[in-house]
């Protein structure tokens, strides 16, 4: 697994405000392309999916997007700077055995999420006149017995039949987990990755997500100096608060990599709620 990116030359990056008081910062500066690619390499465990490129588009998906220039997926990566660290402290709590292993690969962990949704609508479509119980089993059971899926999965949220992405740690091993199979127009294929998984060690996924970061800030060194030297003409830069933002947050990088996530999940009650759940359901 190689986390790639590539940073848009100054005059491709979006710029914010309208055409008569145009401006740009340090997030914008950070526009550009990333896309992991899940090429099998060291510390892989296995792979049933053969060689995929996530957040990659397919040649018909960029003919169908006229004007589209890059096959990858375009935002500000400093976003995705955010996303990998929320996903690394997550990701030191351990997922239990058995729920790794019976709910943490791909077809299990969809018919899971159905499963939900199905004892969801169950229990809610009963009660339509009382919004307030609607709202307590959602609150008190729903929630707490998928948001520890959620808070293992890669915002995609701002792409088009966005492709979903999550990470399971059990001790040494990650299972990287992805479904990515939207079609346009319900007959073109958007990604290449489609669907897949794989399995490496925590060592690596964590020593690559740093080595992301590392090369980020790298790169942004770069950009910073030649946004500096550049004449923005009318649009407006502060040029010595992005020096020092630069330094900010390459410290608050560097700081927050060994913080662990004070709330755990308390998976007693996930447990609970999948055996009531399947119990529910079964009726």
């Amino acid at each position: 697994m190689t986390i790639k990116f590539k940073l848009f030359d100054l005059d491709e990056i979006t710029l914010f405000g309208d055409e008569s008081n145009l401006s740009t910062n340090w997030f914008s500066l950070t526009d550009g392309d990333l896309w992991i690619d899940f090429g099998k390499a060291n510390g892989d465990l296995w792979t049933n999916s053969g060689k995929a490129n996530f957040y990659e588009y397919t040649k018909e998906a960029i003919e169908y997007f006229e004007g589209k220039s890059s096959p990858y997926n375009n935002y500000f990566i400093s976003r995705f700077i955010d996303d990998f660290m929320w996903l690394l402290r997550k990701i030191n709590e351990d997922v239990p055995l058995e729920i790794f292993e019976n709910i943490c690969d791909l077809p299990n962990l969809m018919q899971f999420l159905d499963d939900a949704d199905r004892w969801l609508e169950t229990m809610v479509s009963d009660k339509d006149d009382n919004d307030e119980i609607g709202r307590d089993f959602w609150n008190e059971k729903y929630y707490p017995l998928i948001s520890w899926i959620g808070d293992r999965q890669l915002d995609s949220g701002h792409l088009q039949g966005s492709p979903k992405i999550w990470f399971f740690r059990h001790e040494d091993v990650v299972k990287i987990v992805w479904k990515a199979d939207h079609k346009i127009e319900d007959k073109i294929n958007m990604w290449t990755s489609q669907s897949g998984q794989r399995s490496l060690f925590y060592f690596v996924f964590e020593g690559e997500i740093k080595r992301f970061g590392a090369a980020f800030f790298q790169a942004m060194d770069k950009q910073i100096l030649l946004a500096i030297e550049k004449d923005w003409g009318d649009v407006k830069l502060d040029k010595i608060g992005l020096l020092k933002e630069q330094r900010e947050r390459y410290l608050d990088f560097n700081l927050s990599l060994p913080k662990l996530d004070e709330e755990r999940t308390d998976w007693d009650k996930v447990n609970a709620l999948i055996q009531e759940m399947k119990k529910e359901i079964s009726k």
